[in-house]
């Protein structure tokens, strides 16, 4: 995390394209993905100063 980062919770959104990938028959998949999340960040000196938690607008995969 980047010094000047204040700590608390701060809203996130992904757009972007997510490959499925089966390589074992060198075939993949190419799907447009959103996802809305939050970066939660902490304090210096705790276990986790960053945490990213996000979850898919919509089910995607094969």
């Amino acid at each position: 995390m980047p010094k000047t980062a204040k700590p608390g919770d701060y809203p996130l959104r992904f757009e972007g394209d997510v490959y499925f990938c089966n390589t074992d028959k060198g075939l993949c998949l190419k799907q447009k993905a959103t996802a809305q999340g939050i970066l939660r960040v902490g304090r210096q000196g705790q276990d986790r100063v960053g945490v990213m938690e996000i979850r898919a607008d919509r089910p995607f995969g094969f």
